[in-house]
């Protein structure tokens, strides 16, 4: 195997290379060694890397879609074909194995769907072989390196090895379980699955590359195409054909310079791959980021189409591309979601917590899949993500959007009616407030129906004209009774949220602030309780800065009064 390239000198060669390939054939030589300065190792380094380009038919200047047809890759970056003569192993037996088909080929060689034929029992299985001398023998002991690397790894999110062995000719093999399924892309393109949906089966794919790093081994090829869906909906990891031991020293072979014929997939490469320098678990980490921005855009980060590789390792190392909300394409497979709605989905935790993994600074990227696992859990859960930063208003948004439904301190009002029978029942539940606060609300809220007798008018009374007729009672009766009235005030401010009569709603709270205000003794706890549901309903109105005002102002109370550990503050 190749020694590794040091990365000063190979950001050396890089430099020169990229002059040279922008200068006219003819002035080339002369740009050179003028760049060179004397160094002959280097110019000599430079020369033989132009030669090796000139030889390849110009290959890094092909769009990268037509390269990797041209190198026999059924994506760009898959690498060359296996070898010669493949297509000829159909029906031929390695071991105890028959060859059906040829399903899947790449630069480290070529899955065959297999059956066993020893009799001892039924089985199908994925073959993946290299035929001797066909990358030369650093090939073939990476691909024996796969072999034991897959050997090593027992998890329900990895493809199995079943078996192994070398056939007569000297061609390596190993059996694979056979993963009967789809690319995860293709298969929430096709689901059009919901951006929730997404997330979890990505979490599936984080679970099982968290393993394999606690297993030591770093996957390097990760994406897509390399992780299939099953037919019970599970995530498979594939293809570990350029895995490494964590610790093992970067292979030169799989650098830029080299990648004419390599296996990397630059879309889904991270820089310090491209550059040949150190690989640890945040190589996998940026992968991973760069997968789930195709997974909610429907596009990676840097798109190959209509770029020239060296176009696209030129983005991929300098540009910094935009969140994945500005790129959403149909190709995501968005279904009859509205654009702007998946955008709105993707906008602000997502966007953050994808550019976070894909960060060209290994040390500015998350510090492992386990992080960046954590970090999709708290989105899912409403929680502030590590990516978004820690600032108060951000926070408080978070609390209200945990709170949607329960963060007023009166409960929920359900409200029927039955058309025709005039008779409404209006149960009014009441989760913290004291046994006789809450039997006077009830007692109120249900008088309000006791006022309609069943008969003709009776069907055209509705949910707001009671409602309206209520407000005045509150404010008329209960004047003399500040607690009940503070407590129907929001009930019915909670149920005109529910109704989305937000300024109705607003309104009601802000007279129950103000009571509060001037209540005597104050009760700090109970108001804060009302900021939070006056927050909640300015946040459904799209008013975003004053709910967050209003709900950052009651968090110290609530911490004070309940704690921050308190199931309140916490759920």
């Amino acid at each position: 195997m190749a020694p590794p390239l040091d990365p000063d000198r190979w950001r050396l060669i890089s430099a020169v290379l990229d002059a040279a390939f922008d200068a006219p054939a003819d002035e080339r030589a002369r740009g050179v060694d003028a760049l060179c300065a004397g160094d002959t190792d280097l110019r000599d380094e430079v020369a033989s890397l132009l030669r090796a380009g000139d030889a390849a038919g110009d290959l890094l200047e092909m769009p990268a879609v037509e390269r990797a047809r041209a190198l026999g890759g059924g994506e760009p970056g898959a690498g060359a074909p296996a070898g010669a003569g493949l297509q000829d192993l159909d029906g031929r037996r390695f071991g105890p194995y028959r060859l059906r088909t040829k399903i899947g080929e790449g630069g480290m060689g070529a899955v065959y769907l297999a059956d066993r034929t020893d009799g001892q029992f039924d089985q199908q299985v994925a073959i993946k072989l290299l035929p001797s001398g066909a990358h030369g023998e650093a090939w073939r002991q990476r691909f024996l390196q796969e072999r034991q690397i897959l050997a090593r790894l027992e998890h329900p999110g990895i493809a199995r090895l079943l078996d192994g062995g070398v056939t007569a000719e000297g061609l390596p093999y190993f059996a694979m379980e056979f993963v009967d399924g789809e690319p995860i892309s293709a298969h929430c393109a096709r689901l059009a699955l919901p951006v929730r949906d997404r997330l979890q089966l990505f979490l599936q794919v984080c679970e099982a590359v968290e393993y394999a790093h606690r297993n030591l081994v770093v996957h390097r090829d990760l994406k897509p195409s390399n992780v299939f869906v099953d037919v019970t909906g599970r995530i498979r990891l594939l293809d570990f054909g350029i895995a490494k031991w964590l610790g093992e020293e970067a292979d030169a072979s799989l650098t830029v310079a080299h990648r004419g014929a390599g296996p990397l997939t630059p879309q889904y490469a991270a820089p310090e791959q491209l550059l040949g320098e150190a690989i640890t678990t945040s190589t996998d980490v940026y992968a991973l980021g760069a997968m789930l921005y195709e997974l909610l855009a429907g596009t990676p980060p840097h798109d190959a189409a209509g770029r020239s590789i060296r176009q696209l390792e030129r983005a991929i190392l300098h540009e910094e591309p935009a969140p994945p909300s500005q790129r959403v394409t149909g190709a995501a497979g968005l279904g009859d979601v509205p654009i702007d709605a998946w955008r709105a989905q993707v906008r602000g935790d997502l966007d953050q917590v994808v550019l976070k993994a894909i960060r060209k600074e290994p040390a500015a990227r998350y510090a492992s899949v386990e992080m960046l696992a954590a970090d999709l859990r708290r989105h899912l859960g409403n929680y502030p993500v590590l990516a978004c930063g820690d600032g108060r208003a951000y926070r408080a948004r978070k609390f209200l959007a945990r709170h949607r439904f329960a963060v007023a301190a009166a409960a929920l009002v359900a409200v029927s009616m039955a058309a025709g029978v005039g008779g409404t029942i209006w149960q009014a539940r009441k989760a913290r407030a004291e046994a006789d606060r809450a039997r006077a609300v009830q007692d109120f809220v249900v008088s309000l129906f006791r006022t309609t007798e069943p008969g003709a008018g009776a069907q055209s009374r509705t949910v707001r004209d009671l409602l309206a007729q209520g407000e005045t009672r509150i404010d008329s009766e209960l004047a003399q009774q500040p607690a009940v009235q503070v407590e129907l005030w929001r009930t019915v401010a909670e149920v005109q949220r529910q109704l989305g009569d937000y300024e109705r709603a607003g309104r009601l709270l802000g007279k129950a602030a103000d009571r509060l205000h001037h209540a005597s003794p104050p009760d700090p706890l109970e108001l804060a309780r009302t900021q939070f549901q006056l927050a909640a309903v300015l946040n459904d109105h799209y008013r975003v800065d004053e709910s967050a005002r209003l709900a950052q102002e009651a968090i110290p109370v609530f911490e004070r009064s309940l704690g921050a550990s308190s199931d309140e503050m916490g759920d």
